[in-house]
């Protein structure tokens, strides 16, 4: 029996976690992973159901934050040197392609895209979704309060991400309206069993 589990480490996607618990298994440290199946079904309420748990028993809960730690160090350095060598490769292909490097100075595609605002982080979730709402209809009225809240605010919005929006919305609406209407017809068909 594990005792009394406590949670070592929070994570927002499966393969983290699995990645976590394979190590400290290795080490011999029993463990278990909490809510794992409700974030992975509901990803969307990840944040509400405050992620996947990674939970030991509460004896060996220094022992396993070593485990995890000592992993995240050698992680650490192992991106350090892959950063040393990366850079070392650019300056060599740099020196060596000196022209090349001279005429992508304006490249606009290496350029970083500008952060997202609020608004156009909604018509991405709502374009997701209501790509999503196919197959799980109650995600379409997600979708469905996402454009609304869309709608109601006054950032811009960059071209691509019109062009986004236009299929969220030309896809939504009839999806919206067939689940409205089923939902009407079982509510009908409920009261006329009901009254009748």
């Amino acid at each position: 029996m594990l005792g009394r589990l406590v949670t070592l480490e929070t994570y927002m996607n499966a393969m983290q976690a699995h990645l976590a618990k394979n190590q400290l298994e290795e080490a011999g440290i029993r463990c278990v992973l909490a809510d794992e199946v409700m974030v992975s079904m509901y990803w969307h309420l990840s944040n509400a159901m405050g992620g996947i748990k990674l939970q030991v028993a509460e004896e060996d809960l220094e022992r396993a934050a070593g485990v995890l730690d000592a992993l995240e160090q050698k992680r650490r350095d192992g991106d350090a040197d892959d950063d040393q060598s990366a850079a070392s490769e650019r300056q060599a292909q740099a020196a060596d392609d000196e022209p090349l490097a001279e005429s992508k100075v304006g490249d606009p595609d290496d350029e970083e895209e500008p952060r997202l605002n609020e608004r156009e982080q909604n018509v991405e979730r709502a374009y997701r979704a209501t790509l999503v709402g196919f197959m799980l209809l109650p995600v379409q009225f997600y979708a469905t309060w996402l454009l609304l809240s869309v709608w109601q605010a006054d950032d811009p919005i960059r071209p691509a991400l019109r062009r986004k929006l236009r299929w969220a919305i030309a896809l939504n609406i009839p999806l919206v309206l067939l689940a409205t209407v089923v939902v009407l017809v079982v509510m009908r068909f409920h009261l006329d069993e009901m009254v009748g």
